[in-house]
């Protein structure tokens, strides 16, 4: 049981058609998450772990409309293809299948209005898709969809990445999608906050630590084998376990001839992942943490709020 993918900035959503739009912190949880996101149709990387059939979706949601919009949702990469989350003509929570040009509601709740200014949890999970799958969403901690059935768009037989929907008045953040039960989880954002033990690009944390991605505000070397690390801003207050760790960062070769490694560094020891080769063009790049790479444990709540992000260039 793991953390298949976890979101919650315009970073993580930079391969659709249109980049997601960062909306305002009072649309979120403000200790956990410096905004807000919309998108035309905005997608995430692949999933590290590959495609899946069952699954659950996590977010906090928003929305200032009462009409049908768009939320997120769970498709697979190189299609429009998508089953999603949104909100259905009455104001309430439905389910849809998207296949890129039409919006089909599947399901929708039958309590009270769903989002309605206020910032709500939701969760979708997902049971074996395919002609007889089980669709449970709960508001809150509450079920309100129980749907049986074919929600699949034609061509769609697995998801591996986050669709992101919605308008600027449909707000979403906290994104998680995983293989067990996400009703308790939330996703931080630890954004750069302090130069790091290792600071040999040029440039500095302040240059990348924008809550607007900015691909003209950069830290960069033009050398092989340079590490980058910078402090982060830390846990929220409360009790927590960490159920996995993900780092992004947003990258482009302009000189030739090199790859990025990204990674922690966590214990005064640091950690990094495949280098990545860089094409001439910005790009997202992830790594995903299940355990701390040096204690082969969960990372403690003490070792999230000591992490540094950590980069490192290679020869190609």
């Amino acid at each position: 049981m793991s953390i298949l993918w976890c979101g919650g900035e315009d970073i993580d959503f930079m391969n659709g058609g249109s980049a997601p739009v960062v909306g305002s912190y009072i649309y979120c949880r403000s200790a956990y998450s410096r905004a807000s996101l919309y998108g035309t149709f905005a997608k995430s990387n692949v999933f590290a772990g590959g495609a899946v059939t069952s699954c659950w979706l996590s977010c906090q949601a928003y929305s200032s409309v009462s009409g049908t919009v768009k939320i997120v949702g769970l498709g697979k990469s190189g299609t429009l293809l998508s089953v999603l989350l949104g909100q259905v003509s009455t104001g309430k929570l439905g389910i849809y299948k998207y296949d890129g040009t039409t919006l089909t509601e599947l399901a929708a709740e039958t309590g009270t209005l769903f989002l309605a200014y206020s910032i709500h949890k939701v969760d979708m999970q997902i049971i074996s898709l395919g002609a007889s799958t089980e669709i449970n969403v709960w508001v809150d901690g509450t079920l309100v969809i129980e749907y049986t059935g074919d929600p699949r768009p034609t061509g769609l037989t697995e998801f591996d990445i986050v669709t992101l929907f919605g308008s600027d008045s449909m707000f979403s953040s906290e994104i998680i999608v995983a293989s067990e039960d996400t009703r308790l989880m939330s996703l931080k954002t630890l954004a750069p906050g302090a130069a790091g033990d290792t600071s040999d690009w040029t440039g500095a944390y302040t240059d990348i630590d924008e809550t607007t991605l900015s691909d003209a505000d950069t830290i960069y070397t033009a050398d092989a084998a340079v590490e980058f690390n910078a402090n982060l801003t830390g846990m929220p207050t409360g009790t927590f376990i960490c159920k996995g760790v993900k780092v992004s960062a947003r990258a482009a070769d302009g000189v030739g001839g090199l790859t990025l490694a990204t990674g922690v560094r966590t214990n005064s020891t640091t950690d990094l992942g495949t280098p990545v080769t860089l094409e001439g063009a910005w790009e997202t790049i992830e790594k995903l943490y299940q355990t701390n790479p040096v204690t082969s444990n969960r990372f403690t709540p003490a070792e999230i709020e000591a992490l540094q992000i950590a980069l490192e260039t290679a020869a190609a």
